[in-house]
């Protein structure tokens, strides 16, 4: 929050709100990626994927954005 505090942003209160909640999930679904010996091992041996999403209540709508595999 703190790097966000320091841009432009902290003039506009609801993009500094979407930018930081998007930060949380980046850090979080980082955390569950490389906090836990067992989910590293099913990430790397059984292909598991740790996605980083934001549900908008709104709207219902779910955006996959952090760390989503290329299609191929």
């Amino acid at each position: 929050m703190e790097a966000l505090l320091a841009t432009e942003l902290r003039h506009e209160p609801d993009a500094l709100v979407r930018h930081a909640v998007r930060a949380n999930i980046r850090v979080s679904a980082n955390q569950l990626r490389h906090g836990s010996e067992v989910l590293e091992q099913l990430i790397q041996k059984e292909g598991l994927l740790v996605v980083g999403a934001e549900y908008s209540l709104e709207t219902g709508i779910v955006d996959f954005f952090d760390r989503m595999p290329e299609a191929g």
